[in-house]
């Protein structure tokens, strides 16, 4: 479990840590992003303290799909997708657009 003051040394590019930003009310990828970048201060953000929980379920929520074989990647990763990356409404983790990749022959990059 994250304890409340490790939550300053967080490193917010991270997937779990932008789910969790997400899942904080008024924050939507734009938001996450921003706070990944270090555009923006966590502590601006509604409901902050409610982030420790929020990243512990974020982390259970990415357990279960690694356990189903899924790979997790995080807008921020080395690994996700350069064309998905710079596309005009990109999607905050790639686990978003698995179907769509495969429906588009769109490659690994």
């Amino acid at each position: 479990m994250i304890r409340p003051m490790m939550m300053e040394r967080m490193d917010w590019r991270t997937a779990p840590a932008l789910l969790a930003l997400m899942s904080l009310p008024r924050v939507g990828p734009a938001t996450a992003l921003a706070v990944g970048r270090g555009e923006r201060d966590v502590d601006e953000l509604s409901q902050p303290e409610a982030l420790a929980a929020l990243y512990d379920g974020a982390l259970k929520q990415i357990d279960r799909l690694q356990q189903g074989g899924v790979i997790v990647l995080g807008f921020f990763d080395d690994r996700f997708p350069a064309r998905l990356r710079e596309a005009p409404l990109r999607p905050r983790s790639s686990t978003s657009v698995g179907a769509l990749m495969r429906s588009c022959d769109l490659r690994w990059r």
